[in-house]
């Protein structure tokens, strides 16, 4: 009997792209070198729904093996529809100058599917390559075909084509691959034994070529990078990735005792408040929680990490312009739902899966109140599907499910 044999998912690389969080950008040097490792951006899209549908749609690729024309056919019509394609007028926010620039276009969703799944496959091949280190403590940097391949190659590239260096050499901080745009080299992990038996040794000093400076139009920050490697690429996605999900020490705190992990979410005591007396109706809790943010009639509310929510009555209406159907425990923690927005312990950003199975960024306001009632934790989640609220009052919740994800703010006294 036949055996089909299929190819397995990346796991590496998929962790890594599904880490990151959303960052809009109006230009790529916006998000510099080692931005990228921790952050989703394409030049351009400014707007969160086209950067979830862009990642969304890499994310599929990535993880289901897609091919750029299968990516491309999936993604052209939903960015036509988002009214994200063509050459447009836009603003420049840091500038204020207005002018045409490329939306999305054929070439461009080449650009972005090979970016970045160049990019996740090397974050996640870098993972690997420590793993085994100790036994395969070696990397050789090679070319798409080498000195006798297609011609399409860099000068540079070539030159260092061959070079083999222990996977600690620093040379690897600047020059693991990829090296620059439509960069098609790679690297390969190795022994000693293998490469005495296959006639090659271990580089002395790899080829250097002269530095050149580079300034980012964006930010001013000025860079010396070396010929050969294009500017933003002057880094080891691999290694940033690394850096940026290790933990951190954590300064000293007194032993909890054994305490409810829910009841010390907070290292320093909760802040006071109080639920809305029993009885409040959902239209009086949404009335204290729009005031809470000033926001009675609607505003964008810029939160203390600098995103920004829209908030009005609307957050309190379904389509059908019905208020939602909440338990009376979660009505009445409104307006510690506001606090907690406006003041929040933590922000943290999560990937979790919509209705309809696309990967959804949501960010989630967390704090911890100390009421009449008990301690009471309250957290408000916002997605591009709507909002939700939770309390620690309704008996189902509990904070410590919802930690998760990547800390973007933390209160200084927590």
């Amino acid at each position: 009997m036949a055996v089909e044999l299929k190819p397995l998912p990346p796991v590496e690389a998929i962790n890594f792209f599904r880490r990151k969080g959303l960052l809009p950008s109006f230009a790529w040097e916006d998000v510099w070198q080692e931005e990228h490792a921790r952050a989703f951006t394409v030049a351009k899209a400014m707007r969160r729904e086209v950067l979830e549908d862009i990642r969304a749609a890499l994310d599929r690729a990535l993880s289901e093996g897609r091919t750029l024309e299968q990516f491309r056919e999936e993604l052209t019509p939903i960015l036509q529809a988002r009214g994200w394609w063509g050459v447009q007028e836009m603003t420049d926010p840091l500038t204020g100058e207005a002018g045409p620039v490329q939306l999305g276009s054929p070439r461009r969703l080449r650009t972005i599917f090979d970016v970045n799944m160049r990019s996740a496959y090397s974050a996640g091949r870098w993972e690997r390559i420590q793993r085994v280190a100790a036994a395969m403590p070696y990397l050789r940097y090679f070319c798409v075909g080498g000195p006798g391949g297609d011609g399409r190659n860099r000068p540079q590239h070539l030159a260092w084509h061959g070079t083999i260096l222990p996977v600690g050499h620093p040379w690897w901080r600047t020059h693991y691959t990829p090296c620059g745009w439509r960069c098609r080299c790679g690297v390969q992990q190795l022994n000693l034994r293998t490469i005495q038996r296959r006639g090659w040794t271990v580089t002395e000093e790899p080829i250097r070529f002269p530095m050149k400076r580079h300034v980012n139009r964006r930010t001013g920050e000025v860079s010396m990078i070396e010929e050969g490697i294009d500017p933003g690429f002057n880094f080891n996605v691999g290694e940033a990735y690394l850096d940026g999900i290790t933990a951190r020490p954590l300064p000293d705190v007194p032993e909890s005792g054994g305490d409810d992990p829910v009841a010390t979410m907070a290292q320093s005591p909760a802040r006071e408040g109080e639920l809305l007396d029993a009885g409040t109706d959902i239209a009086d809790a949404a009335a204290a929680f729009l005031a809470e943010l000033e926001a009675a009639t609607g505003r964008v509310f810029q939160d203390v990490a600098g995103d920004r929510l829209a908030i009005g009555p609307a957050l309190f209406k379904r389509l059908d312009g019905k208020a939602p159907r909440w338990p009376e425990v979660r009505v009445r923690s409104l307006q510690l739902v506001a606090r907690a927005i406006a003041d929040p312990d933590q922000i943290r950003e999560v990937w979790r899966e919509a209705e309809d199975g696309r990967q959804m960024l949501v960010r989630r306001y967390v704090a911890a109140f100390s009421t009449p009632d008990g301690l009471i934790d309250v957290m408000a989640e916002f997605g591009t599907d709507g909002w939700r609220v939770r309390s620690s009052a309704e008996p189902d919740f509990h904070i410590v499910a919802v930690l998760g994800g990547r800390v973007v703010y933390r209160r200084e006294s927590i």
